[in-house]
Parts: C-alpha cells; sequence; structure tokens
C-alpha cells in the first residue's frame, strides 16, 4: 500500500503543475540575439533558414523592446482585427535567423526569406494559440505530429490579413492565430517570408478531473490498512 500512496503523491503534484504555461521567451536568461535550442525545460527547438546556407539555421530571441536590425519587430504592436488601438508589447518572440550564428548569437533581424522553426515537447501539450507579428497573409503554416510523427488534422495557415508594415519603427501589427488546442507532440512552424511568432498559449494535457478524489480515495484505504496492521 505504500507504493499506491506515494503513487497517488505524485499524480496529486501532477494535478496542480495542470494548465501552466510550458513555453515562456521572457524568462531569465533568454536574450535578445540569443539561439534557442533546449534552454526551455521539455522542449527542444530547431531551424532551417530558406537560403544563406546552414549558419543561419536556427530560431532566433528578438526582444521587441531593442530589434536593432528590423524596425516592423519594434514593440508596440496593434491588433488590427481588433476596434481600437489596444497596443501590445510581447518583450521576446521568435523568428527565423538572418545571417551567420555560428557563435550562439545572431544579427537580431528575421529571414526575409523564411524557413521552418519546429518545437518537440518531452510529452503531450495542448497548444491553444499563439500571435504573429509582421506576417504577410497566410504566411505562417503550422503543421501539428503526435508521438509517432504522424500529422494531426489539417494544417492552419494564417494569418487572414496582412500585418506587414514595411521595416517601419512605428505603428506595426500583430494578431492571434488559433491553433484550436491541439493536443501534439511536436508542432512545425513554416515561415514563407518574414516575420515573428511569439505569447505561445501552451498548457500541459488537463488530467481529468476525477482524479484527485479518486488518489484521495487511495489513500485512505492505505491509512485505513496501515491502522488494521497496528491494531
Amino acid at each position: 500500500m505504500q507504493k499506491i500512496l506515494i503513487g497517488a503523491a505524485s499524480l496529486v503534484a501532477l494535478t496542480s503543475a495542470a494548465n501552466a504555461t510550458v513555453v515562456e521567451l521572457n524568462a531569465p536568461g533568454l536574450d535578445n540575439g540569443e539561439t534557442l535550442t533546449t534552454q526551455i525545460a521539455g522542449l527542444t527547438v530547431s531551424a532551417v533558414a530558406d537560403g544563406g546556407g546552414t549558419a543561419n539555421d536556427f530560431a532566433i530571441i528578438i526582444d521587441t523592446t531593442d530589434p536593432t536590425f528590423d524596425g516592423d519587430l519594434a514593440a508596440p504592436f496593434d491588433d488590427p482585427s481588433t476596434v481600437g488601438d489596444e497596443l501590445f508589447s510581447p518583450g521576446n518572440i521568435l523568428a527565423v535567423a538572418e545571417g551567420d550564428c555560428s557563435g550562439g548569437f545572431c544579427r537580431v533581424d528575421d529571414n526575409a526569406t523564411g524557413g521552418e522553426i519546429t518545437f518537440e515537447f518531452d510529452r503531450d501539450v495542448v497548444f491553444n494559440s499563439l500571435d504573429v507579428f509582421d506576417f504577410r497573409m497566410e504566411e505562417l503554416k503550422v503543421t501539428f505530429f503526435d508521438a509517432l510523427g504522424a500529422v494531426i488534422g489539417a494544417p492552419i495557415t494564417g494569418p487572414d490579413f496582412n500585418t506587414d508594415t514595411g521595416n517601419n519603427i512605428t505603428d506595426n501589427l500583430f494578431t492571434t492565430l488559433d491553433l484550436k488546442g491541439t493536443v501534439l507532440r511536436t508542432v512545425k512552424f513554416e515561415f514563407r517570408g518574414s516575420g515573428g511568432i511569439g505569447n505561445f498559449d501552451v498548457e500541459e494535457v488537463p488530467i481529468p478531473a476525477a482524479l484527485p478524489l479518486l488518489l484521495s480515495g487511495l489513500a485512505g484505504l492505505g491509512f485505513a490498512s496501515r491502522r488494521r496492521r497496528k491494531a
């Protein structure tokens, strides 16, 4: 019964972790121009750039408060699909690198010809949405894969309108792409041009609501069994 109690305690701990965001680009230690690979626990990030050889086959962190070489990725951003100017500053976002990243840091700029960024999680997650910055209409394609590498459903393409502002430093645009709460192990983002992605709404797979009751019942049985042995 002791083994059951240990298992129950572990699963209760998991219930408290459910619904936690698992991709946080603004975590301490993630710096402007840094290539993102395995710095976030439970996630491996890889990239392939279109053109330019393999030196810039990296996903690069871009701090939108200091985008350096790319004015159209400068915060704040406005979502034209909403009424009024609801300006948003996301902090760090992610893009396909442009230029040589062989030293672990890159020129702070997104690749004009696009490429691919792939997220591979070490467990299944729920992907609800992400924000897209400085994309032309339908220039981002998102494909989902299960733990065996099989494609899940149909790819999602967006945005539904143009958010590319032509390298301006003001009046920059973003919008949210709904990924429909897809449960996945791996996700591939195909960039058909320049742009950045961020503000990922990713959660742990929810644990059934009845599970805590089951676990408390198991714990109670274990306690009663121990009392009977002592009596």
